[in-house]
């Protein structure tokens, strides 16, 4: 009886931290919003890798910049260990050069619950296509902790902790290297069942701090004069959200308001570590938000869900008229005086008023069991930092400097996709036994934007007042379309395949030119099979075949674009992986696997997003690598 009793306590407590730590990833919301324009991003990436949140520290692959895949390898036997609802559970690993080791514990008592999670990984570097060692590496630690209370049937207390710390970061394609970043992330949610008229309500608070170092020698030897960089960041965000029916209509509200500090400062270190730029010039940004949703049946086979947000922001770069001291023209020049010659900008204070909104009707098909989809909106995003505040001096060449007159991007969106499967299916590799597993499905999305945020060379464009060939940001009209397709077939309960392909588009319609950093076709084909191992436990082999079409719209001419795709083409591409593992008994398992059986040679189009960098020089990635992971519970 006790057994039984424990072993609920620990799926409890499992399901509980892995709820909590999803919650936490999110903005924070009893029930996120259906129209986020927070999960809205700049076109290019330019910034640390996303963090690895705890149901990932133990079987979770190592992150990698140069090697960019979209489909995973599928979860193999091991992983039934790792998402064992266990008290403890334990990895070791060693993945292309990258060793890594996890460990997480779990407990519930009473009327609350604890998990914590650690995860380390450290990267060397490897070769590329020429035998030449690469300047790539990193070590990174990874920690999170959630706490539980709920002190009676109606109300729950969770708080979440992170951090994530990264050191000597190498970038082989940039002059400069990331040597320390730390994240460290703190939320609270508090919630309420059946209160006030809502079925459940939630506040929420987080604080994250952020902080960069880098430089140009202390992982590297350096050349030239000797800069470093600091940014530091700061946001507090708090906020609540309700969900309750009326009339047949599901329908959830929220509010947020947040505080946002980013300063980023420049220094040469050679000439005595005088400040040579305010990268971004002390930017305090207030936010506040208010949405709304509502979601119904509208008959037995059609359902409908809308959604309404207003996002308010003021944003003023405080240290924009402060001038460096200490060096010489063209570095001793205020981010003020920049915004003003390139774009005649009068103001270092912004404010944005932004109206979203999406609706989709979902309607099931008796062919089958079909279902097809439509989805309309507005997106409204505002620029980030480095869209509108970064201030970057020196020969006009080398700047980069944002522009405070932007206007915020709005997406003006339509999707429509379809989904059939069999009446066996449930999931990939999982079967009713009541008929064929099958499923197939296909989307596609036409997205036209006005002022789309372009990063582009200063050519004396309209909005622009200089022409010397310095990184700035304008608003451009532009078209982006995607499709995908997808084929899952159970064979049988043992062998499962997946067939995927992705399509993407990308036009500057103002200048008539590809847009840059868009990803090209790509297909997947996965083969995995299972079996028994008597009845100690389970086994698994698979194949992944990655096929990468050659990327021919190019923006790789600084004369008449940005020249972000430095290096032209990646060329086609097709790379084998396989992989495999067993477990026994749901206590101990051992994956491991074989990327790039056949040692293709080759660089990703999308690649090279840890550091802000507007030149995306190719870069290896790594050629045929062997992988293993060990992992244990308790």
């Amino acid at each position: 009886m006790s057994v039984k009793i424990n072993l609920k306590m620990h799926r409890s407590v499992w399901a509980m931290a892995t709820c909590a730590i999803a919650l936490g990833s999110a903005q924070g919301y009893a029930q996120s919003p259906y129209v986020d324009t927070t999960k809205m991003k700049s076109h290019v990436h330019m910034g640390p890798p996303p963090i690895i949140t705890a149901p990932d520290h133990i079987m979770g692959r190592a992150e990698h910049q140069f090697k960019q895949g979209t489909v995973e390898n599928t979860p193999g036997a091991a992983d039934k260990v790792a998402t064992a609802k266990k008290t403890a559970k334990i990895s070791l690993g060693y993945d292309g050069g990258i060793k890594t080791g996890a460990a997480q514990a779990a407990q519930r008592g009473g009327s609350g619950f604890v998990m914590g999670s650690l995860r380390r990984d450290d990267a060397g570097n490897y070769e590329d296509r020429n035998g030449n060692d690469l300047h790539f590496g990193y070590e990174r630690t990874l920690g999170q902790v959630v706490l539980g209370l709920t002190p009676n049937a109606t109300t729950e207390l969770k708080f979440i902790g992170v951090m994530d710390h990264i050191d000597d970061d190498k970038q082989p394609h940039h002059a400069m290297d990331p040597h320390k970043t730390e994240r460290h992330i703190g939320k609270a949610f508090l919630t309420f069942k059946d209160v006030g008229g809502f079925e459940e309500l939630q506040t929420y608070f987080s604080a994250i701090d952020v902080m960069r170092r880098a430089d140009n020698y202390t992982v590297r030897d350096a050349t030239g004069a000797r800069l470093r960089v600091e940014t530091d960041r700061r946001m507090y965000e708090g906020g609540a959200s309700g969900r309750f029916e009326t009339n047949g209509f599901t329908n959830a509200v929220g509010f947020s308001l947040k505080k946002d500090d980013h300063e980023a400062t420049r220094y040469n270190v050679t000439l005595g570590d005088v400040i040579n730029s305010y990268r971004f010039p002390d930017v305090e940004q207030t936010v506040a938000s208010l949405w709304g949703d509502s979601e119904t049946n509208l008959g037995d086979t059609t359902r409908a869900k809308f959604g309404l947000r207003y996002d308010y922001r003021n944003a003023e770069a405080t240290k924009a008229d402060i001038t460096p001291t200490g060096n010489p023209a063209p570095f001793n020049i205020s981010a003020m005086s920049l915004y003003r010659m390139y774009y005649g900008a009068t103001d270092a204070k912004v404010t944005d008023h932004n109206i979203s909104a999406k609706m989709k009707l979902e309607q099931d098909i008796d062919l089958s069991n079909g279902m097809l989809f439509g989805e309309v909106g507005r997106m409204v995003r505002s620029p980030d930092n480095k869209e509108r505040w970064h201030a970057l001096s020196g020969p006009s060449a080398n700047r980069w400097i944002g522009n405070p007159d932007l206007n915020p991007e709005k997406h003006h969106k339509a999707e429509i996709g379809v989904e059939f499967k069999g009446d066996g299916y449930k999931d990939y590799q999982r079967s009713t036994g009541q008929g064929n597993a099958w499923k197939t499905s296909f989307s596609t999305y036409y997205d036209k934007v006005s002022d789309f945020i372009t990063y582009d060379k200063a050519r004396g464009q309209s909005g622009v007042l200089l022409a010397d060939n310095a990184t700035i940001s304008r608003n451009v009209d532009a078209t982006l379309i995607g499709a995908k397709a997808e084929v899952q077939w159970n064979v049988n309960t043992n062998l499962a395949t997946r067939l995927v392909a992705t399509y993407t588009y990308g036009d500057n319609d103002s200048d008539n030119r590809p847009l840059y950093q868009v990803r090209p076709f790509e297909t997947y084909w996965l083969v995995d099979y299972t079996d028994d191992l008597d009845v100690i436990g389970t086994w698994n082999v698979g194949s992944k075949l990655r096929f990468s079409g050659r990327q021919s719209r190019l923006d790789d001419d600084a004369t008449n674009g940005l020249g972000m795709d430095t290096d032209g083409t990646s060329g086609a591409f097709a790379t084998l992986d396989l992989y495999g593992g067993v477990q026994l008994y749901n206590q101990v398992g051992l994956s491991l696997g074989v990327d790039n059986v056949f040692d293709k040679e080759y660089n990703e189009h999308i690649t090279g997003e840890h550091i802000a960098n507007t030149a995306r020089a190719a870069v290896d990635a790594p050629g045929r690598t062997f992988y293993v992971r060990a992992v244990a519970n308790f």
